[in-house]
């Protein structure tokens, strides 16, 4: 069967089941596997449905489930629209079909400047079209990532309130209002978007539904109201007005602003009869002002007690105002002049750089003015009182503040290198607008917390053990089911440092349980996200799913920094998902917030680029992932200091980036760099030292020197072994980087006796990809050593492994290929084609590899030789043009047991093995 047509292998997405001639062909064709995962990767940039000839389609605008939207000009009217399109499908029976057409004309009759105007609509045989007005501005939620007053907040979702009360009175409702949906124009004027697919309601499959925004009556399967539309307009207003979405606890607080508090409360009620009549009673009130009175008769009355109460009213506001201002200025007696002072001197004594008590100083004066604002605003909002959950939350962490100040009155070396990050990691102050349930007062537990979390940001890792069973008891005497979660979180998070993975997943699983139980949603967004990390590193991606999901639940709930975090864990389950183009937009997305709402130097943002560098590694885009790495390095030696450990990790991330675009003596620097400050922070014996030993030895083979790669990685296996055992997956790599070097440096059986070994060995399914590739090696080295006929059922364990990645996959198929040939078996074309299918982009590195392997065994003398007689043929890739022939010649010459003629061994270009990373 000659290869599918792109329409047909569009439809095999659409439909697997329906296409078996197809999915027997690309089970065996390796370019229709890569078509296939470029068109899952990326939507068409053109519709599929049928257009008429007067729009041009020139962009895709975005999309989802419901369908993709298109920038497109109407050349009848000159005027650029928004294509909606969504694909029909079996289950729309041509009744279904008439009745959405006919909603859709219905909403196109609708005309209100708070709308956005539908012009058209049509069935083009393949889906619905709406052609609507474009409007060019940004939606409500990129407005809210920035700071934004009550009045401006208000006055957006007044006029968005228009639009929905505008649709109601056409007999249609919204059914999925939400921030997304509500577009603020370059023209100033708010309008309300997305009525087209998701206020189709009579159609099951066309229903558009968003949990955090939906109605009691609508989350148990009622349909979409007026009243529906009411509720999730409510849930947006206080979003808009506090940053956050409110839990049922909130309602009856004074966390609500005053002007819209009852608009609020009764638009939120559970139960649709009680909320307002429609959407213009709801705006009516909200439009009120709050001296106004609803009885004109009222205000006579009240005239001459205004007069008196007047200036009693001016006299509290004053003595309010007077109050909130000296709460808010408590941390400034924390943090004085002198206490700086003093504590700049310690740093120094402490044998810091200066740099580090300046970064740590900003992150001090970063905290203290997001704490006073948030204070001021909370006893503001609370009248003076002080005492509402907010409130607390502030002064908890002001206690925690307080703790960490303290603890750095005699710093060690390595506390005073690590405070930039330690007092950046202090929880956010806008945090705590998510704080829940009822106020408590300040315990003995509460400082205990503080004392550990101190404890735990200096780095006195021996004090957080010794003190959480005692701070445990205290919490649990005192009823402080908060305090215990957090403490259970610490815990967690230490016993995974020490390696203890079964007692700190039950620590977070228990973190997690007593979250929901205080009403804590940043700590059970961190649990969850927590396991969520494990069990993606673990290689359980499925369970990964399932925490990750919970914890935006939690997020969702909490504060815009939280969402933030945890959005950047799910860029990396999408890369582990190998759905890179989504990874990379929502990690663009998640910069983007991180600096609106905690500016660039926050360790918040540094860790969203640093994702985001990951994420390009993963796909291995190398040369972007190095574009991101190289200033994000100075970035953080600004922000932490040049000899923090978090520099050293970016550092050993960019050597990786760097080896792999071939430029071996940067990537040495950056290594050896990296080596030296995790040395310095964590000692001779530190973990970290086993990458970079192990990564320095592949560099080493790179330049051609395997006595030292060698070296390197036999001293990354000791200390493996040393500090986690043999059946850690650390371990487990060093042996294997140390195998494959002893067989570059000469020494093919023991380098043999090493892999078997360690592929005898029970692996984790995160470990497969890894020993995949090792078993292609250990492939190598067998042919090599005259022992073909051991590689096949070898290799056969392996070829089978979920998810490998393309470069491994190639190993895989070179070590049989190369086998066979020895064997003087028949060609497996089959393999032979899929081998060539993949693209030079994963091939070239392999067969360099496999030439440094045979070329290994040659004379000293001949090497100088054997190099490529132009830049040509130095650069020629595998895959395109001759370099096809140069590969099946290459093969040949493998089959020699590393002994190709000057002719062959010239034909393949050299370059390095992939790295860990």
């Amino acid at each position: 069967m000659n290869c599918p047509t792109e329409d047909a292998l569009i439809g095999y997405l659409h439909d697997p089941a329906g296409a078996g001639a197809v999915e027997a062909h690309v089970s065996d064709c390796g370019d229709c596997t890569a078509v296939l995962a470029a068109l899952m990767e990326a939507p068409s940039t053109t519709p599929r449905a049928r257009l008429p000839k007067r729009y041009e389609v020139e962009s895709l605008l975005g999309g989802g489930a419901s369908g993709q939207v298109y920038l497109a000009r109407d050349t009848l009217l000159d005027r650029r629209v928004a294509l909606k399109v969504r694909q029909w499908t079996d289950a729309d029976g041509s009744q279904d079909r008439e009745t959405v057409l006919q909603e859709a004309r219905a909403l196109a009759a609708v005309s209100h400047p708070n709308v956005v105007q539908v012009y058209d609509c049509f069935d083009s045989g393949d889906g619905l079209v709406l052609a609507m007005e474009f409007v060019e501005g940004e939606t409500l939620r990129r407005r809210l990532v920035r700071p934004i007053e009550e009045a401006e907040a208000t006055q957006l979702l007044l006029q968005a309130g228009q639009g929905l009360a505008a649709v109601h009175t056409a007999g249609l409702v919204h059914g999925d209002f939400k921030p997304e949906n509500v577009l603020l124009g370059n023209d100033g004027r708010v309008r309300v978007a997305d009525f087209g697919l998701s206020s189709l309601r009579v159609h099951p499959s066309l229903r558009g539904l968003t949990p955090a925004y939906a109605s009691p009556e609508l989350r148990i399967g009622a349909p979409g109201s007026p009243a529906a539309d009411q509720y999730a307009f409510c849930i947006t207003l206080w979003e808009a007005l506090r940053g956050r979405r409110p839990s049922q606890d909130d309602l009856g607080g004074f966390a609500i602003p005053r002007r819209s508090r009852d608009v609020l409360r009764r638009g939120l009620q559970p139960a649709a009869d009680q909320r307002f009549p429609s959407m213009a009673a709801l705006l009516a009130e909200l439009r009120r002002p709050r001296w106004h009175p609803r009885n004109p008769r009222r205000a006579a009355a009240a005239l001459g007690a205004v007069v008196v109460l007047t200036f009693a009213l001016l006299a509290a506001r004053w003595a309010t105002a007077a109050k909130c201002r000296s709460e808010a200025s408590a941390i400034e007696t924390l943090w004085s002049t002198e206490r700086s002072d003093r504590l700049r001197h310690a740093f120094g004594q402490a044998g810091a750089e200066a740099t580090a008590f300046e970064a740590f100083e900003r992150g001090v004066r970063a905290f203290a003015n997001a704490w006073q604002t948030e204070r001021l605003l909370a006893c503001r909002a609370g009248g003076g009182s002080g005492s509402s959950a907010e409130s607390r939350c502030l002064d908890e962490q002001l206690e925690a503040f307080r703790s960490l100040a303290d603890a750095y009155e005699a710093p060690t070396h390595l506390s005073a290198l690590d405070a930039p990050r330690a007092v950046r990691a202090l929880p956010s102050p806008l945090g705590c607008r998510a704080a829940l349930g009822e106020p408590r007062e300040a315990s003995a537990a509460t400082a205990a917390l503080a004392t550990i979390v101190a404890a735990k940001e200096t780095g006195h890792a021996a004090d957080v053990t010794r003190l959480v069973p005692a701070a445990r008891e205290l919490a649990q005497a005192s009823h402080r089911t908060d305090v215990e979660a957090q403490l259970e979180l610490i815990a967690g998070e230490q016993l995974f440092e020490l390696g203890e993975a079964a007692a700190a997943e039950a620590s977070l699983f228990r973190a997690a349980e007593l979250a929901e139980i205080a009403r804590l949603d940043v700590v059970g967004a961190q649990a969850w996200t927590a396991l969520g990390r494990r069990a993606r590193l673990g290689g359980r991606l499925a369970e990964a799913e399932r925490w990750l999901s919970l914890a935006e639940a939690y997020a969702q709930r909490s504060a815009p920094v939280t969402e933030v975090a945890v959005m950047g864990e799910r860029v990396q389950l999408l890369a582990a998902q190998r759905q890179f183009s989504q990874a990379l937009r929502l990690q663009a997305r998640a910069i983007d917030s991180a600096l609106q709402l905690t500016g660039a130097d926050s360790l918040l943002s540094l860790e969203q680029s640093r994702g985001k560098a990951k994420a390009l590694y993963s796909a291995e885009r190398f040369d972007e992932a190095a574009a991101v790495e190289g200033p994000l390095v100075e970035r953080y030696r600004r922000v932490l200091g040049p000899r923090h450990l978090l520099v050293g990790k970016v550092l050993e991330h960019y050597a990786a980036a760097l080896t792999q675009l071939q430029r071996p003596v940067d990537a040495e620097v950056a290594l050896q760099g990296a080596g030296d400050i995790f040395v310095e922070n964590l000692g001779t014996d530190a973990l970290p030292l086993i990458e970079v030993l192990g990564n320095r030895s592949e560099l080493m083979l790179q330049r051609g020197r395997p006595r030292e790669a060698e070296g390197l990685a036999a001293r990354a296996e000791a200390l493996a072994r040393r500090r986690l055992g043999d059946d850690s997956p650390r371990t487990h790599w060093a042996i294997g980087q140390h195998g494959v070097a002893l067989g570059r440096a000469g020494h093919t059986e023991a380098s043999i006796t090493s892999l078997l070994a360690l592929l005898g060995r029970p692996a984790s399914l995160a470990e497969a990809g890894m020993m995949a590739g090792f078993a292609a090696d250990l492939g190598l080295e067998l042919s090599v050593a005259g022992r073909p006929a051991e590689v096949p059922h070898l290799l056969s364990r392996f070829e089978g492994t979920p998810n490998l990645s393309p470069r491994v996959e190639a190993k895989l198929l070179i070590a049989r290929l190369v086998a066979e040939r020895a064997l003087d078996a028949p060609r497996d074309e089959k393999a032979l084609g899929r081998l060539l299918g993949l693209g030079s982009r994963s091939l070239e590195p392999v067969f360099r590899e496999a030439r440094a392997l045979l070329l290994a065994r040659v004379a000293e003398q001949e090497l100088r030789d054997l190099e490529p007689q132009s830049p040509h043929d130095r650069a020629s890739a595998p895959g395109q043009g001759s370099a096809g022939a140069h590969e099946l010649t290459y093969l040949n010459a493998l089959a020699r047991h590393g002994r190709p003629t000057r002719e062959e061994a010239t034909s393949s270009p050299s370059a390095p093995r992939g790295r860990r990373r």
